[in-house]
């Protein structure tokens, strides 16, 4: 992504983002986020590196959950991948001014993973970002559909048919 800063501004280093997984309580096994730099900012937005894809992304577009799906899509191996601990958190640190995308790139156990999140370095003022997500529980157990009663009332049912097929044959023969 270097090659696409202008050579006349040095790299500043801008903090950190701290990410926080929040297991709902439950200790945190496995899991992995990574974070890359897909762009640099211009004028009115970001100029996206070529190997995302290339062109600009207007700073209004930045919060497009879409957006930052499709170049999750794109993502390499050039990203900054971080374990999370056991209370699911994660601290990218010495980050250069851009725009960059976090990808959970190994889901936790017992959870899906989060959606990919765009994220702009600085913040307006803010130099150091949290970012919190509440991943979803896989769910392992089938939920019960309360099928008890259903026989008793597919066997009623059929009673009150033929109840009334004989009724209606009983008025026919008249």
């Amino acid at each position: 992504l270097s090659a696409v800063v202008p050579a006349a501004k040095a790299a500043e280093t801008y903090g950190s983002v701290r990410v926080k997984l929040d297991a709902q309580d439950l200790a945190v096994t496995n899991g992995a986020v990574t974070l890359y730099q897909v762009g640099v900012r211009v004028e009115d937005g970001y100029r996206i590196a070529e190997s995302f894809g290339g062109g600009i992304i207007r700073q209004q577009d930045v919060d497009s959950t879409h957006l930052a799906q499709w170049l999750a899509e794109s993502a390499e191996e050039n990203g900054i991948t971080m374990l999370l601990d056991a209370d699911g958190n994660a601290i990218f640190s010495d980050l250069e001014e851009g725009l960059y995308i976090l990808v959970q790139t190994e889901r936790m156990d017992g959870f899906y993973s989060i959606l990919p999140v765009l994220l702009t370095i600085p913040e307006g003022d803010q130099w150091n970002l949290d970012v919190y997500r509440q991943p979803v529980p896989v769910v392992t157990e089938i939920p019960k559909t309360g099928q008890s009663p259903a026989p008793f009332f597919g066997i009623l049912g059929m009673i009150l048919s033929s109840a009334g097929l004989i009724l209606c044959s009983k008025k026919g023969r008249k």
